[in-house]
C-alpha cells in the first residue's frame, strides 16, 4: 500500500545547474539591481512567494495595505513562480523576480 521514498544521494542535473556558482552569482546580481530600484522604508523588504493560483491572497494583501495607507509596492519583492504572475506584477509596478526554469502556476498539477 505505501511505498518508500527514495532520495538521491547526488543532486540531479536541474539542481546542479541551479546551484552552479555562475548561476548563483547571476541571480544575486539581478536581485541586487532589483532591490536597489525599490523604495525601501527603514531598509525593510517583505519577500513573498506567489503563483497565479494564489494571486487572490496577494491581491488581498495589497488591498489591506492600501486600506491602511501602507505603500506595499515600495518594499515588497515577490518571487513569482510562473510567468503570467510575473508579467502582471511588473505591469503594476511591483518588484518581481522569476526564474524561467520554474513554472508553477498550479502546483497541485505538478505535485498531486
Amino acid at each position: 500500500m505505501f511505498r518508500w521514498t527514495v532520495y538521491r544521494r547526488e543532486p540531479g542535473p536541474v539542481f546542479g545547474a541551479f546551484a552552479a556558482p555562475q548561476a548563483v552569482a547571476r541571480r544575486r546580481a539581478h536581485l541586487r539591481r532589483l532591490i536597489g530600484r525599490m523604495k525601501l522604508v527603514d531598509n525593510l523588504i517583505v519577500v513573498m512567494l506567489a503563483n497565479s493560483g494564489a494571486s487572490d491572497l496577494l491581491s488581498n494583501f495589497a488591498c489591506r495595505c492600501a486600506r491602511r495607507g501602507i505603500d506595499w509596492r515600495g518594499g515588497t519583492l515577490v518571487y513569482a513562480l510562473d510567468t503570467a504572475l510575473h508579467r502582471r506584477l511588473k505591469e503594476s509596478g511591483v518588484a518581481s523576480y522569476h526564474l524561467p526554469t520554474v513554472e508553477l502556476a498550479q502546483p497541485s498539477e505538478n505535485f498531486g
